[in-house]
């Protein structure tokens, strides 16, 4: 897990509540929201932006509704870990946000999401739902935000020990 800002890990796990995480794309984004306590998390929507002023807008009404304790977005990578373009699009989006939205955001390497997304949504067996790319979009941040809460874990069991 990579931070955007060096936050300490244990301030910020210690605040209790809400959290969002979001699958980058150009176009569109997919959200899922979470609980930081339950290690829960769930869909939430997949939503279409033209431009920066619009998907940051998208994004200050998601944090107004749901009032998250941080941000958690997929940072693409590739294989090495070394960065593409898209990886620089998501970093330039995150200092958006963060100029915007004054809450901690934390990176969670999104290799193979949506691929993982893709096959979680056919294994549903449900044909309509196969070619669904909003709702491929929405399990991807799912899937970023489940490992995030996975790796927050692990870190603090060593941080423990």
């Amino acid at each position: 897990m990579t931070q955007f800002n060096t936050y300490d890990l244990k301030e910020i796990i210690e605040k209790k509540g809400s959290v969002l995480a979001f699958d980058l794309g150009i176009k569109k984004i997919g959200v899922a929201v979470g609980n930081n306590v339950l290690k829960t998390s769930r869909n939430l929507i997949t939503f279409y932006s033209k431009n920066k002023t619009q998907r940051i807008e998208k994004i200050k009404q998601l944090v107004n509704e749901w009032q998250p304790v941080y941000l958690v977005l997929g940072l693409p990578l590739n294989q090495d870990l070394s960065a593409n373009d898209t990886t620089k699009f998501c970093i330039n989006t995150a200092k958006d946000i963060e100029k915007n939205i004054n809450l901690p955001i934390f990176f969670v390497n999104e290799n193979f999401s949506s691929t993982s997304a893709e096959e979680f949504i056919k294994d549903l067996g449900n044909k309509k739902q196969k070619n669904n790319n909003a709702l491929v979009d929405q399990v991807a941040a799912n899937i970023i935000l489940q490992s995030h809460f996975n790796e927050v874990e692990k870190q603090m069991r060593s941080l423990d020990a």
